[in-house]
């Protein structure tokens, strides 16, 4: 009996083993599906040989979302409980790094960085924890869902062609903690006459050159002393560039003064500083710009039309970030002059008019119109001279068997065609040609035009040789040491010392065998002394007076003259090298002469205006620009 008590004790303890193993494993599940925030139990695997989990339990993912080029950070935490004894915990991320993002920091740590594209990124993070006893060895994991949404839309800015421009960046990107460095840059500039400048974070400034659409990308780094903290961030800016703002227009008339005031339009910045102002296009027309600040474009306008000129304003500052410029259009219409009377030719001036045989004149001659519009005029001589639109002086080789001819001239705007005539056989010699020469070519004397000081022992000498027998023919004259053989008529200027009194003057006639010398002594005649003033003119009655009509100047060189009347003016255009390139005279001038040479085809540069009337000179300075 004993041994079946026994056995059946033994029996109902095994039972109550069996029943104690099931309700163990049925409050293990419960407490694992009742709390699946901390521990993820359907993947828990427990060491026993009571019992083993059957059914896994696999939760929702945990979805984040996230933004193109803005900076991410989701903090992990532990979920797996402490093991008792000594233990290591792991957490890692499977799908990572990628698009920009990875795991950071200490366990557990971080999933952190700056996105680069938009998507969907599904990821796994999976916590170990291997004990001491292997017995409480534990892992989990847990899906995880980054929604990436599209980059940030542009910042719209806009600007103007021609207008300076400036944004001031600003810091997106937080400080981290410890030592860093902050950098921000922008692709896609300097471009278009823009660029980034300034202390970081700086500015986007400059002045735009054409109109348009500009994107551009400002990218924000901060680089920290713990790697863990570096961020990256950036943003699309796009800037609408305007077209220049319209023209300033001006208006203006043909013959009437004209004057207007360029105002600054750039802030003075701070610090030291220069301020320039220039106008391009000009001089023309008769127009220049005169000052800085304030500046003027002044001047009389010459021809009728449109003038389209570009005013440039530039501040160079002590501090290069605050340098600028800024440019606007201006147009000034010039409208024609209202003329007084109707157009029509009411005289001539004549320029020149040498012997070329006894029969034959070379002249020279400029017609003198009234009702003039700036309007362009069409001259032409009857049977002598095709129509032309240059303004003259006009040179002719006219028959003395033909003392008259018919002047013909148009005005575009005007009626009707002028006509005169004129006998210009009176002006060059009183009606008769001249004798032809007798005797032998010779200097016979000379004409003192003027001498001045330039230093103690020298002297500055203009004069005009005398000649007798000429037969019309070009004369070639020189100085002997001092000035190399010229066909030009004259006056002659030369820079002469003291200590040598007398120069020997040399001619050849073409035509003529003989060379013609003369000796000069000039000093004799600068000082008054010794010997008698050779050829000295009277005094005239009046002071000559030399106007440049526009200067600088860029086609042709206008110069009015008064103060010559009734003598003999020259006029000799000069490089600064002393080679002639334009001359003119007149024999018998009025009250007032105008003349103009042609400078189109030179050089720019310095030319020199030497104007000689009886006893009296002037010379003026022009430049010539292209």
């Amino acid at each position: 009996m004993l041994k079946v008590q026994d056995m059946n004790n033994t029996n109902t303890i095994r039972s109550l083993g069996w029943l104690l193993g099931l309700m163990l494993l049925f409050s293990w599940n419960l407490r694992a599906e009742g709390n699946p925030g901390r521990i993820d139990t359907g993947h828990l695997v427990q060491s026993s040989e009571f019992f083993k989990l059957l059914t896994p339990v696999d939760p929702p993912p945990i979805s984040l979302t996230a933004t193109v080029g803005v900076p991410f950070s989701f903090t992990l935490t532990r979920t797996l409980p402490i093991p008792p004894g000594s233990s290591t915990f792991t957490i890692g991320v499977t799908g990572l790094p990628d698009n920009g993002l990875s795991r950071r920091g200490f366990v557990p740590g971080f999933i952190a960085g700056t996105p680069l594209t938009s998507g969907v990124m599904n990821l796994t993070v999976i916590e170990t924890s291997t004990a001491s006893d292997p017995v409480n060895n534990a892992t989990t994991w847990r899906a995880y869902t980054i929604t990436v949404d599209p980059p940030r839309p542009p910042i719209s800015l806009t600007a103007t062609v021609g207008v300076p421009f400036s944004f001031t960046l600003t810091r997106t990107l937080p400080i981290p903690p410890g030592s860093s460095t902050f950098t921000i840059g922008v692709t896609g500039l300097p471009d278009n006459g823009l660029s980034r400048i300034g202390f970081v974070p700086g500015f986007i400034a400059g002045t735009p050159l054409t109109s348009g659409v500009m994107n551009l990308t400002v990218i924000e780094t901060s680089t920290a002393s713990n790697p863990v903290n570096n961020a990256t961030t950036w943003q699309a800016y796009t800037i609408t560039v305007d077209p220049p703002r319209p023209p300033i227009s001006l208006t203006a008339t043909v013959g009437v003064p004209f004057s207007a005031t360029l105002p600054r339009t750039l802030p003075i910045p701070p610090g030291s500083s220069t301020y320039t102002i220039g106008v391009t296009g000009l001089p023309a027309n008769g127009l220049s710009q005169m000052s800085i600040d304030p500046a003027f474009i002044v001047g009389t306008p010459l021809t009728s039309g449109v003038m389209n000129l570009t005013v440039v304003e530039t501040f160079t500052a002590s501090q290069p970030v605050n340098n600028a410029t800024t440019w606007r259009a201006y147009t000034i219409t010039v409208s024609p002059a209202t003329p007084t009377a109707p157009f029509s030719i009411t005289g001539v001036t004549t320029v020149s008019c040498a012997t070329v045989t006894v029969g034959e004149r070379m002249l020279t001659f400029t017609p003198q119109y009234t009702g003039v519009t700036g309007q362009p005029i069409s001259f032409s001589v009857v049977n002598e001279m095709l129509p032309t639109t240059s303004p003259g002086p006009y040179t002719l080789r006219l028959y003395t068997d033909n003392p008259t001819i018919t002047l013909k001239a148009t005005q575009t705007g005007s009626p009707g065609e002028a006509s005169f005539n004129y006998n210009w056989l009176a002006v060059c010699g009183g009606g008769s040609p001249p004798p032809p020469p007798t005797g032998t070519f010779s200097i016979t004397g000379v004409t003192t035009v003027s001498c001045a000081t330039v230093t103690a022992g020298e002297r500055q000498l203009t004069f005009t040789p005398r000649y007798t027998s000429l037969n019309g023919q070009p004369v070639s004259f020189s100085v002997v040491n001092e000035m190399l053989p010229t066909t030009s008529p004259g006056p002659y200027t030369l820079r002469l010392y003291t200590d040598n009194p007398t120069i020997t003057l040399k001619a050849t006639q073409t035509g003529t065998p003989i060379e013609a010398s003369f000796a000069y002594n000039w000093l004799a005649v600068c000082s008054g002394g010794g010997a008698p003033r050779l050829g000295v003119s009277l005094e005239p009655t009046a002071k000559l007076q030399v106007k440049l009509l526009g200067n600088p100047v860029r086609e042709a060189v206008r110069v009015e003259v008064t103060g010559g009347e009734n003598t003999t003016i020259h006029l000799s255009l000069t490089d600064m090298m002393g080679r002639i390139v334009g001359e003119s005279r007149t024999e018998r001038a009025s009250a007032d002469e105008y003349y103009r040479f042609d400078v189109s085809t030179l050089p720019a540069g310095t030319l020199l205006l030497r104007t000689s009337s009886q006893g009296q000179s002037e010379t003026v300075r022009i430049l010539k620009v292209n």
